[in-house]
């Protein structure tokens, strides 16, 4: 009897606290010291970066709001302005901007403490709701307010991507998840505005080719956690001595363990990554319908107002049918792990979608969007120098390249559209 409670009692220790040391393992405690002081130094290193990109982002964000709102007698779609305007500075801050900060939003989902809870994907989208709508909701600071049904549209939309891409992020890793979704998400929201919303291209071979290139870069970079860049190096004759070494070598392997997080299949990663993608190239479609309706004289990111609403409302919609249909174990909300860094996840998403909005209002939804999508490598940097995903020489090269030729067709995508 006594040993059974014995038993009973590491094994729940073991289940609470998955760096102990129990029977059976064949690890020295001070390895688990070790590991356990590795993973919260890297949770603080991850919560640091997020609020520096987070300071970051609100001063962009307060500066283009400044701008724009000085700029509203000349702002595309308003008082019969012209949809687009690239010679105005805000469009391509606001690329910039996005770039940096969707290409860092999700750090925290990966966060050590986050995993280690197995904080279930629909409890961090609560907290990361609040986030998204708290930032959105700002812009009603300085626009009106309008209802708008296009609004709760992109709200529910948003939803639907944050949860997949957790999982996808999970499944995948953070520098490959992303890659394969944008590369998706290029071509989807340039194939909304040339084929449905008429944005005229100057050249569309080159247009074309650019967008070839955008997704071949995203492929290659999305290649950098399998053995292609190796068998590449590989067939290129480089000898065994130059394809072992590392300019990266893990720092804390036990961060991204597959005993302590069980994963979903790559196969079901992938899969996301797609749903993501379709979602994503079509977020910024509510957006141009609601830019259709509101007067001349307002600014259409008041469309941010309404989005923020659908947020609110659609979430806990998605949280009932997410446990309930079919029943499951009720949720726990993990909230003195998860709250902030879902909420900070959240409004670190917000920004990127405030700078997003405004790059589609002057640059368009032919190249607004696709180059925000541009955050993969981002994405990319944060995997390999912060999380360590991506390791070996070849793998490190061919990111960089790949990286180069996603840089090169964005710069070709905006040289087609021309005027």
């Amino acid at each position: 009897m006594l040993r059974s409670l014995v038993g009973s009692e590491m094994c729940i220790r073991d289940r609470l606290n998955p760096l102990h040391p129990s029977q059976g393992t064949s690890k020295p405690p001070h390895l688990y010291t070790m590991e356990s002081e590795n993973r919260v130094r890297e949770d603080r290193r991850a919560k640091i970066a997020a609020g520096l990109v987070f300071l970051g982002a609100a001063g962009v964000a307060l500066l283009v709001a400044i701008i724009a709102h000085n700029d509203e007698h000349s702002a595309p779609g308003m008082y019969n302005n012209p949809k687009t305007n690239r010679s105005s500075p805000i469009g391509w801050i606001a690329v910039s901007a996005s770039v940096v900060v969707f290409g860092s939003y999700g750090i925290l989902m990966k966060a050590p403490d986050v995993q280690d809870a197995k904080v279930d994907t629909m409890v961090f989208q609560c907290y990361s709701s609040i986030g998204i709508s708290a930032v959105s909701v700002l812009v009603l600071t300085y626009a009106p307010w309008h209802f708008s049904w296009w609004g709760i549209a992109g709200g529910s939309m948003l939803v639907l991507i944050q949860v997949f891409a957790f999982n996808a992020i999970s499944a995948l890793g953070y520098a490959v998840a992303p890659a394969i979704w944008a590369g998706l998400t290029i071509v989807v929201s340039f194939l909304w505005g040339t084929l449905k919303f008429g944005e005229s291209v100057d050249s569309m071979v080159g247009a074309v080719f650019s967008l070839v290139l955008l997704v071949c870069g995203v492929m290659g970079v999305a290649s950098c956690q399998t053995e292609l860049p190796v068998r590449l190096a590989a067939s290129f004759g480089l000898c065994a001595s130059d394809l072992e070494p590392s300019l990266l070598e893990p720092a804390n392997p036990v961060a991204c363990s597959d005993e302590q997080v069980p994963k979903l299949s790559k196969a079901t990663g992938a899969v996301f990554c797609v749903v993501v993608g379709l979602l994503n190239g079509s977020l910024m479609v509510p957006f141009h319908y609601l830019s259709q309706e509101i007067r001349s004289d307002q600014p259409p990111v008041t469309y941010l107002g309404s989005f923020a609403l659908g947020v609110l409302v659609t979430t806990p919609l998605f949280v009932v049918f997410y446990f309930y249909f079919p029943v499951r174990d009720p949720p726990v909300w993990h909230f003195q792990v998860a709250a902030v860094p879902g909420i900070l996840t959240g409004a670190l998403w917000g920004f990127g979608n405030f700078f997003a909005t405004y790059a589609t209002q002057y640059l368009g939804n032919t190249v607004g969007f696709p180059l925000t999508q541009g955050c993969i490598i981002f994405n990319g940097l944060w995997g390999i120098f912060f999380y360590r995903e991506i390791s070996g020489n070849p793998k490190i090269v061919m990111f960089g390249v790949c990286a180069t030729v996603i840089i090169g067709g964005a710069v070709l995508l905006t040289i087609s559209k021309g005027s």
